[in-house]
């Protein structure tokens, strides 16, 4: 998280190309199938010095992504003072609520909602603990 947030206040860019791509199926626990995918993409400093990155994440490759037939052009953000830190532009979170969002709710709405019920929870039970019920029947 730290270096997308450096990434997006002081990262330069520079031209680079997804050079491989694959992807990759695992059984879900709900029946069904989970897509993962990675994209290998190369980029030149000004200075000459080539690197290499790797982009994973959830879900299919677009269409245009599947079947390389030759680099395909993309925009690199990397960190002067640390070349081998980047990312693929658009992949970046343009603010810190959206970069705080991609890090904290993955997921969307379900880890919002989730994580709301669970402080409800744990909120109804820190109430009840410092403050019980009075009983107003004798047992």
């Amino acid at each position: 998280m730290w270096d997308e947030y450096r990434l997006m206040h002081k990262g330069e860019t520079t031209a680079g190309f997804i050079i491989d791509t694959w992807e990759d199926v695992e059984e879900a626990d709900s029946g069904g199938v989970i897509w993962y995918h990675t994209a290998i993409y190369t980029y030149q400093l000004p200075d000459g010095r080539d690197f290499e990155g790797e982009l994973h994440g959830e879900g299919r490759l677009k269409p245009e992504f599947r079947y390389l037939s030759q680099p395909y052009p993309v925009e690199v953000t990397y960190l002067p003072d640390n070349p081998a830190a980047s990312r693929i532009t658009k992949d970046l979170p343009e603010s810190i609520p959206g970069l705080l969002r991609n890090q904290i709710f993955p997921h969307g709405f379900f880890s919002v909602l989730f994580l709301f019920l669970g402080f409800y929870v744990l909120w109804g039970l820190i109430r009840e603990v410092k403050h019980p019920p009075e009983n107003t029947q004798p047992l």
